[in-house]
């Protein structure tokens, strides 16, 4: 075509009038048509190329091969998307199985932990050598001179290491106070603590208590209430000693309220 009126067929020579200005090519079996302005010159003749794209059959085949490829491309896509879910379901069930095995592995443990106690079950006798101060009669203090030795013994049964119950008792000699004798007899409760091989512990009961004069020869009875606190460590196989703390409250049957304290170094023997 050229200037839009059309000459034949290329390749081949044309005679056109030199005014001509555009020269346009085109083909159905190529994918491009192309075009270009012309500049022609008196007698003589104008080469021109044109380039009209890719053969349409070999173009239509590559572009069905592109969509073929994008297909395959999007289907593997889909795949590996799928098979990242797939993984990651199974990632969470393992990991929820894991946690309830774990979970089952801890009550286990606390079971076992619970039965390995049994069959730890103790005997300990102990004894207190200290001072027993009284501190208050009634709402009277006491003086500071009304104080005296004092002697515990105890025995007690542990069902475990962390709690025991037992019987105590206990006398006390006051010398400045009339020479009093301050006897105790109580059932015990105690709560232990093991820290490797020290041991600390609280203890509290109940009791009777009797109070009586060497002097007048006069003697009152009533309840006793001790709590005690100590701190003891192993220094051999069996062999606990340390400190102990108790306080005692006694109510006597004449209604005199004594309170008084005893403070001293402790011996026990554990046996297994």
């Amino acid at each position: 075509m050229v200037d839009g009126v059309f000459v034949g067929e290329t390749p081949k020579t044309f005679k056109v009038g030199v005014c001509a200005r555009r020269v346009e090519v085109s083909d159905s079996r190529y994918t491009e048509q192309w075009g270009a302005d012309l500049e022609l010159q008196e007698r003589k003749t104008l080469k021109v190329v044109a380039d009209l794209g890719r053969d349409k059959d070999d173009y239509e085949a590559m572009q069905a091969e592109l969509e073929a490829q994008a297909q395959r491309d999007q289907a593997d896509l889909e795949r590996r998307k799928a098979e990242a879910r797939q993984a990651r379901l199974a990632e969470i069930r393992a990991r929820q199985q894991e946690a309830e095995e774990e979970e089952e592995e801890q009550e286990e443990y606390y079971d076992d932990e619970g039965s390995s106690y049994e069959g730890m079950e103790q005997l300990r006798l102990d004894l207190v050598v200290g001072l027993n101060r009284c501190f208050q009669v009634d709402s009277n203090e006491c003086s500071e001179d009304e104080m005296g030795i004092a002697f515990e013994g105890g025995l007690y049964y542990y069902m475990n290491p962390f709690f025991g119950v037992g019987i105590a008792a206990a006398v006390a000699r006051w010398d400045g106070f009339a020479e009093l004798l301050h006897t105790r007899v109580n059932a015990m409760a105690v709560v232990n603590l093991p820290l490797g091989g020290f041991e600390m512990s609280a203890a509290a009961g109940i009791g009777l208590a009797r109070l009586g004069s060497e002097l007048s020869g006069s003697e009152s009875l009533g309840a006793s209430v001790p709590v005690s606190a100590r701190m003891g460590y192993f220094a051999y196989e069996g062999i606990l000693i340390g400190f102990d703390a108790t306080a005692n409250i006694d109510l006597f049957d004449s209604g005199q309220l004594l309170i008084s304290g005893q403070f001293g170094p402790f011996l026990e023997f554990v046996f297994n």
